[in-house]
């Protein structure tokens, strides 16, 4: 029995830095902000450029420009929930900016990329479909898509599937490094993918599962009437609107707005819950719920921010045995949900941040889970 041998090299942050098969050689170039923003294959090096304002990602801004060698190849257009490529325009030798091929981009329950549509024709160019664990059962067309599985980087040689702090294997369900905490995860796999649940929960970190219905719920009708259905009620014309407003003058007044709406929504969600007290009492038993080995919802959250644990964090240390980090952790988010100076605000995706006045906070998923705590 033959097969190919892969080497993998990581540098001493546990970052994946190379890959080999003994044939092709790939290096990846992080910045001090742990993004990946560049991937040599071979020679030839795909280089990424980031939009500096995001406001509704706490795990990473999203690549705004892609360039092979110098030159321009792509254009992203993403949506305000973490991990939402919505479109690029494609780029062919000289073109200029705003005159390339525009396509729109098709995803299931759980965020995955599932067509590619041509803006001009609604032709298909490409169409997916993965197994429960990301890897890929299905490609067809021309186009080829970076992202896939859960709207996250797939490199098509490796087939690897980028998920920041970690790289994952599809074909295995496993991640090529282990959990940063090591055993305080509460679990005895340190490779494993999101508990061995992929259906109910994503990973965009990769260091803390979330759950996928909050975040994608709304999706799932709208996927249920079909893209055709979809594309037929005027989507190419949006998304040439929303391409135009990326070029013209108008788009800092845009952002202005919806920053304004934004601070607007937050005033209005923290009255709410001063004035009805069981609503902190809601986040505050989420963030107790009890996990395995003494940790809660909120001890997990607070060993991937301790300082020490995740490169330069605002959070202290962590101090004591599990029961003494879930009790540490509790008291931290009594602290910022009862504090007169926190702002509360709710996101686009229906969950709730709130920051206290260091700017530590905490995020509730919509269905009331504790997604994590926020440096």
């Amino acid at each position: 029995m033959t097969g190919a041998v892969e080497t993998c090299t990581y540098d001493s942050q546990n970052r994946l830095i190379g890959w080999t098969d003994g044939v092709s050689v790939i290096s990846y170039a992080y910045d001090a902000l742990d993004r990946r923003i560049g991937v040599t294959v071979d020679g030839v090096t795909e280089s990424f450029v980031y939009d500096p304002w995001s406001p509704y990602s706490s795990i990473a801004n999203d690549v705004l420009l892609d360039f092979e060698d110098g030159a321009l190849v792509r254009r992203w257009l993403h949506g305000p929930e973490v991990d939402e490529p919505l479109a690029y325009e494609r780029y062919a030798g000289t073109t200029a900016g705003g005159s390339g091929t525009a396509l729109e981009l098709f995803r299931n329950r759980l965020g995955s990329v599932i067509l590619a549509v041509s803006v001009a024709t609604g032709a298909v160019a490409a169409e997916y479909d993965y197994d429960s664990f990301g890897q890929r059962l299905l490609v067809q067309g021309t186009e080829e898509v970076c992202y896939g599985f859960t709207s996250r980087e797939h490199d098509a040689l490796t087939g690897l599937i980028h998920y920041r702090a970690r790289a994952y294997d599809p074909l295995t369900g496993q991640f090529l490094q282990r959990d940063a905490v090591g055993f305080a995860s509460g679990t005895l796999n340190l490779y494993g993918y999101v508990e061995g649940n992929p259906y109910n929960y994503l990973d965009p970190s990769g260091l803390t599962p979330s759950s996928s219905y909050a975040a994608h719920a709304g999706r799932t009708p709208a996927m249920a009437q079909g893209p055709v259905g979809i594309i037929s009620r005027g989507l190419f014309s949006r998304l040439n609107s929303m391409f135009a407003t990326q070029r013209s003058t108008t788009a800092p007044r845009a952002l202005m707005s919806q920053a304004t709406q934004q601070t607007a929504v937050s005033a209005t969600w923290q009255q709410a819950l001063r004035n009805f007290g069981a609503s902190v009492d809601d986040l505050m038993r989420a963030a107790n719920q009890p996990l395995r080995g003494g940790l809660t919802q909120a001890g997990r959250a607070l060993t991937k921010h301790a300082g020490g644990q995740r490169g330069s964090g605002t959070f202290p240390p962590l101090r004591g045995n599990n029961t003494q980090i879930s009790r540490d952790a509790a008291d931290f988010v009594e602290s910022i949900l009862n504090n007169p100076l926190s702002r509360f605000s709710i996101q686009p995706n229906g969950s709730v941040v709130v920051r206290g006045p260091t700017g530590q906070g905490a995020r509730f998923m919509r269905n009331g889970r504790l997604s994590g705590f926020l440096d």
